[in-house]
């Protein structure tokens, strides 16, 4: 997503109902064009795309009252997979120990880098604990730092989720929001 805005008399304000063209290149170049909403937020279609990276640039032609703008940036298309043991995807509920560095194991098809996920995720936010649901107790935790890393020899992602000891007696859902938009996430109950 990127908005669309203008400066006028020392003000920002968005520009709604403008078209911003999309171009993307990388495995299969292509472009959209779409019309911003009224908060000036044009969202680029990500379907039907093949995997891998590809450089974006959002550019706004002009009108007549406004000069043309440029945005660029990179976007992942992945194919995720997950999440591994020891963490279950939900609607599942992860039964873990609160202060414990939990494993969260998933894949995108191959080496996409460590820049993979979105500003200020992954996430942790707080639920209200599901009942009648499956639950499965975390039965691997690592004393590794926290972070993202990747193995090459599994083909896989593990971020190392370093949990709050005040996580005890509360439910919680890890988010992990990737750049290309998209967002997995894992239910837990804490003890």
């Amino acid at each position: 997503t990127t908005v669309l805005s203008a400066a006028v008399g020392g003000k920002t304000q968005t520009l709604g109902f403008e078209t911003v063209t999309f171009t993307l290149t990388g495995p299969a170049s292509k472009s959209y064009s779409t019309i911003t909403d009224y908060l000036g937020k044009a969202t680029l279609p990500t379907g039907g795309l093949a995997q891998g990276t590809y450089t974006v640039t959002a550019s706004f032609p002009g009108n007549a009252t406004y000069t043309n703008a440029a945005q660029g940036g990179s976007l992942v298309i992945s194919p995720f997979t997950g999440f591994f043991s020891p963490v279950d995807a939900q609607p599942t509920l992860n039964i873990a120990k609160a202060g414990s560095t939990l494993p969260v194991k998933f894949s995108l098809g191959g080496n996409r880098g460590l820049a993979i996920f979105t500003s200020t995720y992954p996430k942790a936010v707080g639920i209200t604990c599901p009942s009648g649901v499956v639950t499965d107790t975390i039965e691997e935790t690592t004393t590794a730092n926290s972070g993202l890393t990747y193995d090459s020899t599994t083909n896989r992602y593990q971020y190392n989720w370093k949990t709050p000891s005040t996580y005890a007696q509360k439910c919680y859902r890890l988010d992990l929001k990737l750049v290309d938009g998209s967002i997995y996430s894992a239910n837990f109950q804490f003890k």
